[in-house]
């Protein structure tokens, strides 16, 4: 499954808009297309998006700021990532970036791809059906 939320009309082609918005050194920042049914060993699925989701809006609702900070943190790379959590504490920990199934990663990426930015823009859209 894939999307693209698009606030005005889309000028560019998605993959003209997909190369500037997000793309970054690090890789993509989508982890999209994903599966609708989790694969043995697949991240890419609609399952950790909307377990992502899920994970942010329970850890993280009342903090709309500090996720829109993280979005923009993401597209710097994992230095800034590292900032960002040392910054933004809990408890006078560095703050946990939110995991689903199985899959930690302190710096918001795995083998290329950002693992939270799909969810952070699918959060004021998303409504769980399960």
């Amino acid at each position: 499954m894939d999307w693209h939320f698009a606030v005005g009309g889309l000028v560019l082609s998605l993959e003209d808009v997909r190369k500037r918005e997000y793309k970054t050194p690090l890789g993509d920042l989508f982890m999209r297309p994903v599966q609708l049914f989790p694969v043995e060993g697949g991240w890419q699925s609609w399952q950790t998006v909307s377990s992502l989701i899920k994970n942010f809006r329970d850890d993280w609702g009342d903090k709309r700021n500090k996720v829109m900070k993280l979005r923009e943190v993401l597209r710097e790379g994992a230095n800034a990532v590292a900032h960002f959590r040392k910054v933004y504490r809990t408890n006078g920990n560095p703050t946990e970036l939110p995991t689903a199934s199985g899959l930690h990663a302190p710096d918001g990426w795995h083998d290329g791809r950002c693992i939270h930015f799909d969810a952070i823009e699918a959060m004021e859209f998303f409504v769980d059906l399960a």
